[in-house]
């Protein structure tokens, strides 16, 4: 069981790393919204120096009558971002990468 704790940590950190990058300083921010978009609670934990990664968390909500996709971000502290989504299945967290972006109904 401990292992198996140790493992899911391990995986959803490396997973989930590099979406950090778009808020590596920031410890939390406020919220915002913009054409019936809203994001909400928006946070990230700063990295140890010499960490080529970090993880940052948001939820956003669709309040308009259409659907809206995140396709992309970007960050003066990053080469790269990419947008992974983070879900509770059977009791259990799991991220994955989404390489087409995320579809918000």
């Amino acid at each position: 069981m401990r292992g198996t704790m140790k493992k899911l940590i391990a995986r959803l950190f490396a997973s989930s790393a590099l979406i950090a990058l778009v808020f590596a300083n920031v410890a939390v921010a406020h919220e915002y919204s913009h054409g019936g978009v809203d994001i909400e609670h928006p946070w990230s934990r700063p990295t140890p120096p010499g960490t080529p990664m970090g993880v940052g968390y948001l939820v956003i909500r669709n309040n308009s009558d259409k659907e809206i996709s995140l396709v992309g971000a970007s960050t003066p502290r990053a080469v790269r971002v990419s947008i992974h989504e983070t879900r509770m299945k059977a009791d259990v967290m799991s991220m994955r990468w989404l390489e087409s972006g995320l579809t918000i109904p």
